[in-house]
Formats: C-alpha cells, sequence, structure tokens
C-alpha cells in the first residue's frame, strides 16, 4: 500500500504538501507542485485509509485491557461490586476488557 510520505518521496514535495492536495487545499502551493502531485496519486492509484483518517481527526477512545481470569475476577469484585449500578462513573472512553482462557503468564 502506498502511503503520502512515499508519494511525497515521488513528487519531491513534503507529505504535508500531498495532504494539501488530498483535503483540497492546492490553493497554497503552484500550479506546477500541484499538477505533479495530482499526476504521481493518479499514476499510483492512491486511495485514502478511511480507518487511519478517522483514527487522525477523532482518536478510538478504545482502551485494551488483558489479563488472566483469575485477575480480572479478582479486579472486577474489588471495582465493580461495591458501586451501585446508577452511580458509576462515566468514562471519556470505552473499555474492552478480555481474559486468557488459562492461568498463565501473560
Amino acid at each position: 500500500m502506498i502511503t503520502i510520505k512515499k508519494i511525497a518521496e515521488l513528487a519531491g514535495v513534503s507529505p504535508s504538501t500531498v495532504s494539501n492536495v488530498l483535503n483540497g487545499r492546492g490553493h497554497k502551493m503552484s500550479p506546477a507542485t500541484l499538477d505533479k502531485v495530482k499526476k504521481i496519486l493518479d499514476e499510483t492509484n492512491y486511495v485514502s485509509n478511511m480507518g487511519g483518517r478517522l483514527l487522525g481527526n477523532y482518536g478510538s477512545k478504545i482502551i485494551g485491557v488483558i489479563m488472566t481470569y483469575t485477575r480480572m475476577r479478582r479486579i472486577s469484585l474489588k471495582v465493580f461490586s461495591p458501586v451501585p449500578r446508577g452511580n458509576r462513573m462515566r468514562l471519556p472512553a470505552n473499555i474492552i476488557c478480555t481474559c486468557s482462557q488459562r492461568n498463565n503468564r501473560i
């Protein structure tokens, strides 16, 4: 997969120049530079990665936790059991918690 950095190398410009072309800000550069970058984008069939674009703009706001079943059980009992359902704190992220099937060290 070709990247903005590779397009920039081929065109002899900076990655931010390629980004400006991709985001419709070509008026910030000379027509020759704009044409050169557009030509290379067409030749390489560049397609932006929507997942990467969304992560860059918004972030994932996901926290992943992997631990053994025993440890997870111990922690969940200490953290969540004493808290009444309606009073749980609201986090600015989603937590994905999973455990290994064996109690081996992770």
